[in-house]
């Protein structure tokens, strides 16, 4: 084997592997932000985002607070809650521990 066959084929070498991690990564990336969005999801139902004591699983309205056995305020009808509602809920509605917090300030 010829001594200056050996430096291009390390340096080729390493451009293969350096493109097989880039796609690794990538592929990786938004597999693991997709799963992570549904994790999220499915541990926000442990919560109780709007403090009424009705856990979201639980709750029929999860985002409004009601001191009704449904978690519902009366007569109003099941309602899910809106991405903002969620994300809020998310930042302020629970503490671990099953503290919930003062309401955010209003900006």
């Amino acid at each position: 084997m010829k001594k200056g066959m050996l430096p291009l084929q390390l340096v080729v070498l390493i451009i293969i592997l350096l493109v097989a991690l880039a796609v690794v990564i990538v592929w990786f990336t938004g597999t693991f932000r997709k799963q992570a969005g549904v994790i999220g999801t499915e541990l926000n139902k442990l919560y109780d985002c709007d403090c009424d004591g009705i856990r979201n699983m639980l709750d029929k309205c999860p985002c409004i607070y009601a001191e009704t056995e449904n978690g519902c305020p009366e007569g109003q009808p099941a309602t899910g809650c809106t991405q903002e509602q969620i994300k809020t809920c998310n930042r302020y509605g629970y503490i671990p521990g099953g503290h919930c917090p003062a309401a955010p300030p209003e900006k």
